[in-house]
């Protein structure tokens, strides 16, 4: 994929590049190390590679090559496993993760503030958005952005370029399952949209839409069953979402939907423990407001005071507005309050409680409420790949100024990460009940012991490749080239 040029020297981008996704794997380490790392491992023995050629600034120009190359590598290595693997993805996942670099990283521009999902929003982050194959855990496609770009905004362009890359490989349809970033009344009309149409399932906002929706629907058309020993329930709607033509503002579009109105008992009891403590918070300021803050500092002009009110209804408290009704009279500095509460109201909300909208545009007929629900369900599988980037795989500590290097090291990673679930997917077909980590663990301890006779004959021996090790090698399919089993 690389071009010739690029494989300047003794050692190949390709051979930098596996030595790269090796060390992931085995030794996460910073660059520059990584020389040192390879001497340990034998790169000679292993690779006919010597350490020294394989230094900080050689992995560094491959990290510069294999940016240039990102899109190019990302649909080879797809096309391996749909090839190669028989990875072929009726339902993917897509979810988005980050992580963050220390120092200032002044000349970057990929590097920004943003939602920070590792608590340290001091720190500048990069996005990667991460499009999994739900049957075998295997990642299919990845995505890198900018650090302040949000999830609603890069969910659509990843969905769409998989169903571009699988369209070339025969797989023209499957459904893709997100969280609610996918459910912006832009991104599904832009997912249902001409020939680039994918299918989607996804819950959605607590926007007004979907409250009232839930509103309409009676308890007596809800679905009755079980998922993991709890009681759900599920009801279905059609719906008509509009927006304004983005091509002629005075023209209103109209899609119709599937809305799923679920309703969880585990969320119940989070609603109900969280409707309290919002509500609670609420009138807390207002009894601070009405007998200590108006009428002092700022709080003596009229504008400010209907500004701070509104404040606390902002986000998921929005809801709580239409019960609240503030009236104020007088001049700025000798103000009188008045806040009328509807009790009513708030003890109304109370039917919203553990409900929820998913919103889908598959119509197929063999995918009724609860079908859709289970399959909304597993957009949580992809969260543990997303550890397995940052524990097993170990994408930090990052030691890079270059952009070019910082999206180089994700294309290494992210192939590290391809490999590890992979392997995984091989040990459930083979019905070994082991993960990836114990596998590498389990074969951590095999080394290499060099020695020199007195006439300069060297001797090589492995050492503690046991019966074990050769057994899961022929399991996997992974016993090959000049390797044979001495055991049998």
């Amino acid at each position: 994929i690389c071009p010739l040029n690029s494989n300047r020297f003794e050692v190949t981008v390709g051979e930098a590049c596996t030595l790269a996704v090796l060390n992931r794997l085995h030794s996460p380490s910073p660059l520059y190390k990584f020389e040192d790392w390879a001497d340990s491992i034998s790169t000679t023995d292993l690779y006919g590679i010597p350490p020294e050629l394989v230094n900080a600034s050689k992995i560094s120009r491959t990290l510069e090559i294999l940016a240039e190359n990102m899109d190019a590598i990302d649909f080879a290595l797809l096309s391996l496993l749909v090839t190669k693997y028989d990875i072929k993805p009726s339902l993917c996942l897509w979810d988005s993760t980050s992580y963050y670099f220390e120092g200032e990283y002044t000349l970057s521009e990929i590097l920004n503030y943003g939602y920070n999902r590792d608590n340290h929003p001091e720190c500048k982050q990069i996005n990667l958005g991460l499009c999994v194959d739900a049957d075998s855990g295997v990642p299919l496609q990845y995505k890198v952005a900018p650090g302040n770009t949000a999830d609603v905004s890069m969910v659509v362009d990843h969905l769409e370029s998989l169903k571009t890359n699988l369209k070339k490989l025969d797989i023209n349809d499957f459904i893709a399952v997100s969280d609610r970033a996918l459910t912006s009344v832009d991104n599904v009309f832009a997912l249902e949209n001409g020939d680039q149409r994918v299918k989607f399932i996804a819950p959605c906002s607590s926007d007004n839409l979907y409250l009232e929706l839930i509103e309409t629907v009676p308890e007596s058309e809800f679905q009755k069953f079980n998922y993991k020993d709890k009681i759900f329930k599920v009801a279905e709607r059609g719906l008509c979402i509009s927006r304004k033509n983005p091509n002629n503002k005075k023209e209103e579009e109209y899609k119709w939907f599937r809305a799923i109105i679920v309703y969880s008992p585990t969320k119940f009891d989070v609603d109900r423990k969280k409707r309290a403590k919002d509500i609670d918070l609420i009138d807390t300021w207002i009894e601070e407001l009405l007998t200590k803050k108006l009428n002092t500092r700022k709080y003596k002009k009229k504008q400010y005071v209907e500004k701070m009110f509104d404040s606390q209804f902002k986000g998921f408290r929005s809801k709580y507005k239409k019960a609240y009704k503030l009236t104020l009279s007088g001049e700025d500095g000798s103000l009188t309050a008045v806040v009328d509460k509807d009790d009513e109201l708030i003890k109304a909300m109370d039917k919203l409680d553990g409900k929820y909208v998913l919103l889908a545009n598959v119509f197929d007929e063999e995918y009724d409420a609860i079908t859709l629900f289970r399959h909304s369900r597993r957009r949580t599988d992809i969260e543990i790949k997303m550890r397995y980037l940052k524990h097993q795989i170990k994408v930090r500590p990052v030691f890079l100024e270059k952009d070019e290097r910082i999206i180089g090291l994700t294309v290494v990673t992210n192939i590290a990460l391809s490999i590890y679930c992979l392997l995984e997917e091989l040990m459930r077909r083979a019905e070994m009940n082991i993960s990836a980590r114990e596998l590498l663990l389990n074969f951590s301890g095999i080394s290499l012991t060099k020695a020199e006779q007195l006439d300069g004959t060297v001797i090589n021996n492995v050492e503690n490749a046991l019966p074990y090790h050769y057994r899961v090698l022929e399991k996997l399919d992974l016993l090959g080239g000049d390797y044979i089993n001495p055991y049998q």
